[in-house]
């Protein structure tokens, strides 16, 4: 085999290859909103501080966001976080989430899915959605919530007001409370109920008298 022939068959290959890359080259993937809008900004590691007056009020970061510019939003999942800070620059609480949806504007944060909110008061909040509103100073939600203390104390209802420090917080609809020294278990519930209608005559229903459907707290932590 001549010179000739291996430099054909070299140049053959090599067209072979350029042909082959070409044909599986694609065009890069654009992500997308749940429902399909197309983002002007897509970023990772997401990370921006919330100020007020010139002070941090609170430090927003989540794995992945998705902005779209003609609604001055940011959709943020692959987990969220947020430090909130006192007047003293202090840091005070901090929540979690799944994912979230950030305000440019307003510097409002929803978070959704899984939300959790830790304080330094020794307070804990669990729902499925939180607002914050940076103007107001106020988290909030309408959804169910369930609230912890150091102290062993548990509350559960339905929409809830804090300031972002969970110092002054208010449950809009208490539906039930669990002390560290209360059994509410359903078959405590059962062997009251047993009791009192034995002893007294009066109706199971009754019994629900002691956790109130609807009942406002208002309740400051102690510093």
């Amino acid at each position: 085999m001549n010179i000739i022939k291996l430099l054909h068959i070299f140049i053959i290959g090599l067209l072979f290859i350029f042909i082959s890359i070409a044909c599986n080259k694609h065009e890069p993937v654009v992500s997308q909103s749940d429902n399909g809008e197309i983002p002007d900004q897509e970023m990772w590691n997401f990370d921006v501080k919330v100020t007020k007056n010139g002070k941090l009020d609170a430090h927003l970061k989540a794995g992945h966001m998705l902005y779209f510019s003609e609604k001055e939003q940011s959709v943020m999942n692959q987990g969220v976080l947020v430090d909130f800070y006192d007047k003293e620059g202090k840091l005070a609480s901090t929540l979690t989430s799944d994912s979230g949806l950030f305000n440019e504007k307003s510097q409002d944060v929803k978070a959704i899915r899984n939300v959790i909110v830790n304080s330094d008061s020794g307070v804990t909040l669990y729902t499925e959605e939180l607002a914050f509103d940076q103007g107001k100073e106020k988290i909030f939600t309408e959804r169910d919530v369930k609230i912890t203390t150091t102290k062993g104390d548990t509350f559960y209802g339905t929409g809830f007001e804090s300031d972002p420090q969970l110092k002054f917080w208010e449950i809009k609809k208490l539906r039930g409370t669990a002390h560290k020294s209360v059994d509410l278990s359903p078959e405590q519930f059962k062997k009251e109920k047993k009791s009192q209608k034995d002893s007294t005559g009066v109706a199971e229903d009754s019994l629900k008298s002691e956790i109130p459907d609807t009942v406002e707290i208002n309740h400051e932590i102690e510093q």
